[in-house]
């Protein structure tokens, strides 16, 4: 049984947008990195991985959890650098068709499980989204600028 459903984080969503306008979707982006870096967090401590490992943990999570299916993960940890691709994300398809990427929730998790995971500040940028008629959301990782 899910506790917090894909349904409640997309209607959460359309709130935060609704009362706050782009601040709403600034307070999801930044809440949802911490709840990325307490993922990864999650991840060490009960499945014993880090690291690379921990990213095929975090494939099954989203396959799991219903956020999207995760297709390719091409990271270098120690650069804090590469992409990530996801087919089917949660917000994309609940957003009506969309100019701009939408998928800020997945956006700051990714973040916050990756500079996790690197041990370093990193940025995360949505390149391409379904929302925008993309066949895939793409995220880009590169390291966050001094």
């Amino acid at each position: 049984m899910r506790i917090l459903t894909l349904e409640m984080i997309t209607a959460l969503k359309k709130g935060l947008i609704s009362l706050l306008g782009s601040g709403g979707v600034v307070v999801l982006y930044e809440s949802s990195k911490n709840c990325g870096e307490q993922l990864y967090h999650y991840t060490v401590r009960e499945f014993k991985t880090t690291g690379p490992q921990a990213l095929e943990t975090l494939k099954q999570t989203f396959e799991t959890t219903g956020w999207g299916d995760i297709k390719k993960i091409e990271l270098d940890l120690s650069k804090a650098t590469g992409m990530v691709s996801v087919k089917n994300s949660f917000e994309a398809k609940a957003s009506s068709p969309s100019k701009t990427p939408v998928c800020y929730f997945l956006r700051g998790l990714l973040e916050g499980f990756i500079t996790a995971a690197a041990g370093r500040p990193i940025r995360v940028e949505e390149e391409k989204c379904m929302a925008k008629g993309d066949e895939y959301c793409i995220f880009t990782v590169k390291p966050l600028s001094a």
